[in-house]
């Protein structure tokens, strides 16, 4: 990604939602199991993450959530551990404030069917 992202946000929108629908990114499971993640939008998220830096936004400002753990962890291994950005659940992160907060809501398949977490809206105010 090039484009200063965070200048097209800055002081215009308070939520911004990417739509992924026309990107090949399903969701899997972890090993077989129950654990979904979703490796191509966890990539997805370490390049606009990326971006924003680029543009200026500091780590400390930066937050990224997800509702599954597995999905955090897909999204960590891009930063190999060095950052100080904070990486975690929504419920974990609940009480907390950033200037730029990325939730990666995972689920994405040609079901259409995404809307087992994402049933109780609350929990991402």
């Amino acid at each position: 990604m090039n484009v200063c992202i965070y200048s097209q946000l800055v002081h215009r929108k308070h939520v911004v939602f990417v739509n992924t629908d026309l990107v090949p990114a399903n969701e899997a499971r972890e090993f077989g199991g129950s654990y979904l993640h979703n490796e191509k939008e966890g990539k997805l998220i370490y390049q606009v993450t990326e971006s924003l830096l680029r543009c200026g936004v500091k780590e400390e400002q930066l937050a990224i959530v997800s509702v599954y753990r597995s999905q955090l962890r897909t999204i960590s291994r891009y930063f190999e551990g060095e950052t100080d950005i904070e990486i975690a659940t929504i419920d974990k992160y609940q009480g907390r404030d950033k200037d730029c907060v990325i939730i990666s809501l995972v689920r994405s398949n040609t079901q259409g069917n995404v809307r087992k977490h994402h049933g109780c809206v609350n929990r991402l105010y």
